[in-house]
């Protein structure tokens, strides 16, 4: 029996047509490199502006915000709920790709949006002071991706300074 099994493993190493053997140090090698020359996404050069509630004025910024956020690719959003406060959001649930059918909902509360960071990639994040992630929104274009940091900021500003 071990003759076969010698047999047939000799044959296959004598396949031309058999894939090249790489030494495992250097694919992890090529690996790592890969990794740090892919580095980090930047965030986006700009200071979000805390005065655009103010020179929209607060219903046409909610309005705006709402807009914003239905154009969002990822979480898809099938509803949004804007007040001085907060916003509301239902999305549907996606796994891998595919969505589960199950609609779930977040509420940022303005106050609660301590640090908004908007990246070239067009995705925003909303930390609490904490640190913790309370958001991740993707947007299909930087206008969208601005618009949203500028007016979350924003609204931040206007509930703090009356908060105080």
């Amino acid at each position: 029996m071990s003759g076969i099994t010698l047999k047939r493993n000799k044959a296959l190493a004598e396949r031309s047509d058999a894939a090249p053997q790489w030494p495992i140090p250097l694919m992890l090698l090529v690996g790592v490199l890969s990794l740090l020359n892919v580095g980090c996404p930047s965030t986006l050069p700009y200071e979000a502006s805390d005065r655009l509630v103010n020179e929209l004025g607060t219903a046409q910024a909610r309005q705006r915000l709402k807009e914003t956020l239905l154009r969002s690719i990822n979480p898809q959003m099938i509803e949004v709920e804007v007040t001085d406060d907060f916003f509301h959001y239902r999305y549907r649930h996606v796994i891998a790709g595919f969505p589960t059918g199950v609609i779930l909902d977040n509420r940022i509360y303005f106050l609660n949006a301590v640090r908004v960071e908007a990246f070239q990639t067009n995705v925003v994040n909303i930390w609490t002071s904490a640190p913790h992630l309370i958001a991740q929104i993707i947007f299909g274009n930087g206008q969208d991706t601005r618009t949203f940091a500028d007016l979350v900021t924003s609204f931040r500003a206007r509930r703090g300074s009356s908060a105080r």
